[in-house]
Parts: C-alpha cells; structure tokens; sequence
C-alpha cells in the first residue's frame, strides 16, 4: 500500500497529493488453463499458465460469476510466507495434492479490456485504505478505523469496520465487494454500466420470512444494523453509533449501483428498510489496473428500482 502524487490533479491550480492504492506484490498475467485444477479438487483452486510458469492459484470467488473459466485472462501474486518469501511447491501430507503457489487478483472482462477485482477481500482493503487517508465521500472526517469488531450493540455479527470520526461519533461498517455488472446477468438486455447486487441463484432460506434468497448472511447483517439505526440495539461504549453499508464496485466500467430486487427481493426490501431507518448507504468505484494500482473513482448514484416505461 501507498500514497503516490497524481501530477494530473489540482486545486486552485496547485498541484494536489493523492493517495492511490498499490498492491505490495507484483501481478503476474496468466492464463486459467482449469477450473478446478487437475491436480486438486477444490473449487477454490485452479491450473494457470503464464510466460514464466504453470502453477495452481488460489481462487477465493471461485468461478466469479462465470468469469473465471478455462482461457480467462487473469491476474496472480505469488504466495509469500511468514518472512516475506516467495513459496515453494508444497504438497498436502494428507492427500499428497499439490499446494497452491499464487493467489488471483484480477480478472480481465471478456467483452473489455478491463480488469476486474477477482478477490473478496478487495473491498474491505480499499475501504480501509482510502477512508483512513479521509479520501472517500461521506467518510472525510475519519480518526481512526478498527477492523473486524465483533458484538457491537450485541449484534450477532463481526463487523468490518468501527470508524471513529473528529466528533467523537462512531460508524459501524459493512463493505461488500461488487464485481458484476448488469450485462453479466442479462447479456441480451442489459442497463449499460449498472453494477449489481447480489449475485447468484436463490438458494438459501431466510430463517425469518422463509423466502428463498442468494445470501441469509448477507440479509441477516442489514437487519443487524438497522437494529441498531433504530435503537433497538445500543452500546453505551459508542453512545453515538452511526451504521452504514457499502458496496466497494472493483471495475471501472459502472456508472451506478442497483440492490437487484430481480435476483433477491428480500435483501432489496431489507436494504431499503435500512436505508429509512438511518442506515447510510454508499456506492464507490475503483479502477483495478494491471500494474496492480487501484485509484478510487467516485461515488456511485444508487438505483433502487428499474424504469418500467
């Protein structure tokens, strides 16, 4: 990570330092050759070819939506040890699979030349990054941020985030990492640009409605934080609890983000509820780039419903 000076940004004509995130490791461009790999079963894992090697990666989103099939373009970091070292070709003593040696970053999108993030955890980085730095609108006052708090407000949940901000005030943060657009889903008819949320088939079951829905956890946290917006839930350590929810957009082809009340009506009927009852909710865009830089773009206007006409 870093804070680089953008020679193209100004204020009042002076020249302005801005902080862009930047990947530690180097990216290496490969090839998925298989998914799941050859050698070992797991579906978070995968065969890639590169110029300089064939390897196993780490693929933590697994097929990403489609995205992450045999002759995908990818991004990879090499996996590092506990003392900062590239590792070697490991083999599970149980199984005797081979280990994986690299982790998948980005993914290039197969109708673009963009990249796209291609790891979960993506979105909590670069939220952690920039709204530290007071770089992200609507987190511009931020004193310090404290990552994984479990039980606040005695919420069945471990947050990503407890912001403290200059007034003494605290937000309590959920960040969820977005990668689809609504061409993805719909190739044949699509709203160019509409980044969406979230992703899959109705599977699971919403132990409080019963309905069928993409991701009960996901649901369960909304509700978690509008406990709190509502008072319901309190915590006298933060007696001026906030909440918000973000949606971190890790491509920079999106010019708005939708909760997609086609793919999950309860999460959509749950965020909007949130929403009403003081639950901030915010959109932001990155542009992942190939030299493993991820600038922060800008705020995304959110969509709640599609235009019928």
């Amino acid at each position: 990570m870093s804070t680089v000076c953008d020679n193209h940004s100004s204020l009042n004509g002076k020249r302005i330092c801005v902080p862009i995130y930047i990947h530690p490791h180097e990216y290496i461009e490969s090839t998925v050759t298989a998914r799941p790999s050859v050698y070992n079963k797991s579906p978070y894992v995968g065969d890639i070819h590169s110029e300089k090697d064939n390897g196993i990666t780490h693929m933590p989103s697994l097929d990403l939506g489609g995205k992450c099939t045999p002759g995908a373009a990818i991004c990879v970091t090499q996996k590092m040890d506990k003392r900062g070292h590239h590792v070697k070709q490991e083999y599970s003593k149980k199984y005797g699979t081979p280990a994986t040696m690299y982790i998948t970053q980005l993914i290039k999108c197969t109708y673009s030349d963009i990249w796209i993030g291609a790891h979960p955890s993506q979105g909590e980085k670069l939220f952690n990054f920039y709204a530290s730095r007071n770089h992200l609108p609507g987190f511009q006052d931020v004193v310090s941020i404290q990552a994984e708090v479990a039980n606040v407000a005695g919420c069945d949940m471990r947050s990503d985030f407890l912001v403290k901000h200059a007034d003494g005030t605290y937000t309590l943060v959920e960040v969820k990492t977005i990668v689809d657009l609504d061409r993805d889903k719909s190739p044949k008819s699509y709203v160019d640009g509409l980044s969406i949320f979230p992703w899959g088939k109705p599977r699971q079951k919403d132990d409080l409605t019963g309905n069928k829905v993409v991701s009960s956890r996901a649901i369960k946290h909304v509700r978690e934080l509008t406990k709190i917006a509502t008072q319901e839930n309190q915590d006298p350590r933060y007696p001026k609890l906030k909440t918000a929810i973000v949606f971190m957009v890790v491509r920079n082809d999106a010019t708005a983000f939708m909760p997609d009340y086609r793919t999950c009506p309860t999460f959509h009927k749950e965020l909007i509820v949130a929403k009403n009852t003081g639950v901030k909710i915010v959109s932001y865009a990155f542009n992942m780039k190939r030299n493993g830089t991820c600038p922060f773009m800008s705020e995304l206007p959110i969509v709640y419903n599609l235009s019928t006409s």
